[in-house]
């Protein structure tokens, strides 16, 4: 994401440039006021053609040139690269929104009977099960108790016959 965020940037820059060093150099070769060069640059990055005004001298007309290859390159590589980045944030949203529905099937179908399996052979199960109690006053303060509990606690599981699953 960061490199499409710097390619972005390096297009715009490059837009902008393109359009500053156009409006300046129609504005010089062509001997026309700062509004029409920029009005020139702008025909001529859009490939609109020339209707009203047109380039008339040799030099801007390899400026219109230039202006063309670099001005077009220079749009269509922004827009591609922020479409890029639009598709991939798309995608990243529908990626995790797959792993959050795996997760849930998960702890639906799967994980609630594989944690009450383990927890009967959990010698510290009645240790922490206290901590674990929801009530309707339940706070910040005991949600963090509680995660304390999750992380420090040894689980030690005894299982002294064979399991068959």
């Amino acid at each position: 994401m960061k490199g499409l965020r710097f390619k972005i940037k390096v297009f715009s820059v490059i837009f902008v440039s393109v359009l500053l060093l156009g409006t300046i150099g129609f504005s010089l070769t062509e001997n026309i006021t700062f509004h029409e060069s920029f009005y020139l640059t702008i025909i001529t990055i859009s490939t609109v053609g020339y209707g009203d005004i047109h380039p008339i001298t040799n030099t801007g007309r390899i400026l219109a040139i230039l202006i063309i290859f670099l001005g077009v390159g220079a749009f269509l590589g922004a827009i591609a690269n922020f479409l890029e980045m639009m598709l991939s944030m798309r995608e990243k949203k529908n990626r995790d929104k797959k792993i959050n529905m795996i997760i849930g099937i998960f702890h639906q179908e799967i994980g609630t009977d594989l944690i009450t399996f383990f927890s009967e052979y959990d010698n510290n199960t009645e240790d922490i099960r206290k901590y674990f109690s929801v009530d309707r006053i339940y706070s910040d303060q005991a949600f963090k108790l509680m995660k304390n509990k999750l992380e420090n606690c040894n689980y030690t599981m005894i299982i002294s016959q064979k399991l068959t699953i």
